[in-house]
């Protein structure tokens, strides 16, 4: 038993190596020679693009049987299969998260903390902040930056984050955002 529960914890650790690596990497340092960086760098220029659902969930087909056959040459199978299901949850968390920071006001504790860590790297410097659902890869591998403050520019800003009545950062969140650039025409 405490073998699957490694399992569960290393699945859940490599996943989170991967998407820093994916990000940081392919995303941003092959500069749009890859397929996932044209998509991702498409992301950084337009708001609220996301690669098509489709394009995620072929990736997810290719590369999970994979890791659940080079897990299992080394490890009983229910271990194989305990931490291919932790990758794959961590994946499926980080589609959840990412995509969430996007359109939705965040409520909780943590969600704050993503969506100022993760705006920061959309906005301020795509150099640093690059994991999204966990600063860990960002720490040890020296692109973390601590933001106070996460300048958006209005013409790219989230919808949850702007006033409609003030024209300005909602109320909630004026502590960790400000917009820069004029104002948008009614």
């Amino acid at each position: 038993m405490i073998d699957v529960l490694l399992a569960l914890a290393s699945g859940f650790l490599v996943w989170t190596f991967v998407e820093y690596a994916m990000h940081n990497f392919n995303g941003h340092q092959m500069k749009g020679k890859t397929t996932f960086s044209r998509e991702h760098l498409k992301h950084h220029a337009e708001e609220g693009y996301f690669a098509p659902l489709s394009a995620k969930i072929l990736r997810v087909f290719l590369i999970i049987p994979p890791i659940y056959l080079m897990v299992a040459l080394v490890l009983p199978w229910p271990t194989a299969l305990a931490f291919t299901a932790s990758f794959l949850g961590g994946h499926v968390l980080y589609e959840v998260v990412h995509y969430r920071l996007h359109f939705i006001p965040p409520q909780s504790a943590y969600m704050r903390w993503a969506a100022r860590h993760h705006f920061a790297h959309h906005f301020n410097c795509p150099k640093y902040n690059h994991g999204v659902t966990t600063s860990l890869w960002d720490h040890v591998f020296g692109t973390y930056r601590q933001v106070d403050e996460v300048r958006v520019p209005r013409r790219r800003a989230m919808a949850w984050l702007i006033d409609e009545g003030t024209n300005d950062v909602h109320l909630p969140f004026q502590d960790t955002f400000r917009l820069t650039g004029r104002p948008r025409r009614a």
